[in-house]
């Protein structure tokens, strides 16, 4: 009896390894998807890695920590309010420009956050780590709209899968900002300037993959737009 409660979970779990892969093949069989997942992981990098080092940040005394997890909570809202914002206030068909600019963006707000450390500007690291998080929230909406569009797939399945490539080169890069960290210290630089350097040129990369295929997304869009109505109203009416 034990063993058979044991392979149905087996089975279960092969099954879903099989949905995740299938999901990921599928995604990436259109042209134009590999744009979006990189903007989606490049902001989910940014994002956990900030998140991450935001004690480092902001100090890590204990008359801090309320402060820091205070900030930390504020930073992770502005990642879940920006959604809402750019669903309500931005036009579907301008996805792709929304983003090749929220990815510019993105670089302008981290030479911010770096700028002010070096100063040792509090109130200025804090407005820009606000301000890269209301960006990370954006181009991530922005990213998978548009992988929606280009894949014709439901949005919990690109979700899925730009989570997982998400998590997993999240999990790659934490260790190298620890490592940057380091060599920013031995080479008697700014702790942190680096690892920022390290998210600038991401979001550098980001920003130049979109902009290099701006023409040709647009007309595909187009096309989508005449042949597929339902993926702009999808979006305004899952609300």
């Amino acid at each position: 009896p034990q063993q058979v409660a044991v392979t149905p979970r087996n089975n279960e779990t092969t099954i879903r390894n099989d949905q995740v892969l299938t999901l990921m093949m599928t995604y990436f069989s259109k042209e134009g998807s590999t744009r979006c997942s990189i903007a989606f992981v490049t902001s989910g990098v940014v994002a956990n890695s900030l998140i991450t080092f935001m004690s480092y940040f902001l100090g890590t005394s204990t008359s801090s920590k309320i402060l820091v997890g205070a900030i930390g909570s504020a930073f992770q809202l502005f990642i879940m309010i920006s959604p809402f914002i750019v669903d309500k206030w931005t036009d579907p068909t301008h996805r792709h420009s929304l983003l090749s600019a929220s990815l510019l963006a993105g670089v302008v707000a981290l030479m911010m956050c770096m700028i002010a450390m070096e100063w040792e500007s509090f109130a200025g690291l804090i407005s820009s780590l606000l301000v890269v998080a209301f960006i990370v929230g954006s181009s991530q909406t922005l990213s998978t709209g548009r992988g929606v569009e280009i894949s014709q797939m439901s949005e919990n399945s690109v979700l899925v899968v730009f989570q997982l490539l998400s998590n997993t080169l999240t999990s790659m890069a934490i260790p190298l900002f620890r490592l940057l960290q380091a060599e920013s210290i031995a080479e008697s630089a700014p702790e942190f300037s680096l690892p920022f350097i390290f998210l600038i040129a991401m979001n550098m990369i980001a920003a130049t993959c979109f902009f290099g295929g701006n023409r040709s997304s647009s007309s595909n869009v187009q096309q989508q737009k005449e042949r597929y109505p339902f993926l702009l109203h999808s979006r305004t009416h899952s609300v």
